[in-house]
């Protein structure tokens, strides 16, 4: 294709900005001023926007595609885009610190804020000092990116629903938990798993936890899958009230942590019998409560699968291998799935 000059028609320079956006700086001023050619220009390239006049900015269409490209460019926006949810979230979405030179008004909206969270956590930062302190809007942030907590008020970083979500996406978000949280075995546990580096921010008391010193060591994503496949039997923990019942269901996890570590640090360790031990022991007491049971199961069913197919083991005819302890049925498949959740959060 033969260069563009300031004698180049327009069908001519639109077939070039097309491949090539930058042709647009060789254009006539007419040209420069052709709302379809500068469109076409920016599609392709955000940086054909310098070569425009001024005013283009002032068009939707055209800004819109050069911050999808570059969120960047809300920082000399007019205010006419600085105001357009459409146009922020398309910046946000590209460059979550894009939020700092949306309007007041958005960054103090809450369904715009929570759109731009759930799209770049990290937006968090340049929300109102209202909007920091949203439990919902704070929670979204964390759930895209845990090092959001960082943003968050002092209040919510003492909020376990919080800091669990923050840490299961980034270890290293337990560098903003509270101190009460810092403390919280369970918290440290989660971060750890998904970071054993996020450890040195736990009190020395967790430091010297065997079981946290021990995960750390190994280094091993495939243990710290199956420490996460855990949780749901942990949140049940929490929500248990019956004292006899709480003793059981910790012994139990505590015993399932050892044979998954011990499973990683011995070559012959067997892990399906040492994690039928650990629920058989259980079993007397749990089996009194339809809840305990559902959840035992289909964390079983995850977990002892999970395990089988990373030591490469193929079901028998193509079948899944279904594990049950009780003499209820098995958990429907929706219920593993919200195991399988835990262990693979989207």
């Amino acid at each position: 294709m033969p260069p563009i000059t300031l004698d180049s028609t327009k069908s001519e320079v639109l077939a070039a900005v097309m491949q090539n956006g930058r042709a647009l700086e060789h254009a006539s001023e007419t040209l420069k001023n052709d709302r379809d050619i500068v469109l076409a220009a920016v599609t392709e390239t955000f940086i054909a926007l310098f070569y425009a006049p001024e005013r283009m900015k002032n068009d939707r269409d055209i800004f819109l595609a050069a911050v999808k490209q570059n969120g960047m460019l809300l920082f000399d926006a007019p205010e006419t885009m600085t105001n357009d949810p459409k146009v922020v979230l398309a910046a946000v979405a590209q460059y979550g610190g894009a939020l700092e030179y949306a309007s007041e008004i958005l960054k103090n909206d809450r369904d715009f804020v929570l759109a731009a969270v759930k799209q770049n956590g990290r937006a968090l930062e340049h929300a109102s000092e209202t909007l920091t302190n949203d439990r919902d809007i704070v929670l979204a942030a964390v759930k895209q990116n845990g090092m959001a907590l960082q943003y968050a008020r002092d209040t919510l970083t003492n909020y376990h629903e919080i800091v669990l979500a923050a840490v299961t996406q980034n270890g290293r978000a337990l560098e903003h938990a509270s101190e009460t949280l810092k403390n919280d075995r369970d918290i440290v546990l989660a971060a750890v798993t998904q970071n054993g580096m996020a450890l040195e921010y736990a009190p020395q008391t967790l430091k010297n936890d065997h079981i946290l010193k021990r995960l750390v060591d190994l280094n091993s994503s495939n243990a710290a899958v199956k420490f996460r496949a855990l949780e749901p039997l942990k949140t049940k923990l929490k929500q248990e009230k019956n004292t006899e019942r709480q003793t059981a269901a910790a012994t139990m996890i505590a015993d399932i942590e050892e044979a998954i570590l011990c499973s990683h640090e011995q070559y012959d360790f067997d892990f399906e019998k040492a994690f039928n031990q650990a629920v058989d022991k259980a079993k007397p007491v749990l089996e009194q409560q339809t809840g305990w049971k559902k959840v035992i199961d289909a964390v079983a069913n995850t977990i002892l699968s999970l395990f089988r197919a990373l030591r490469g083991e193929q079901n028998r005819g193509g079948e899944q291998n279904r594990f049950s302890f009780f003499t209820n049925p098995n958990p429907v498949q929706e219920e593993i799935k919200e195991v399988q959740e835990v262990i693979f959060p989207k």
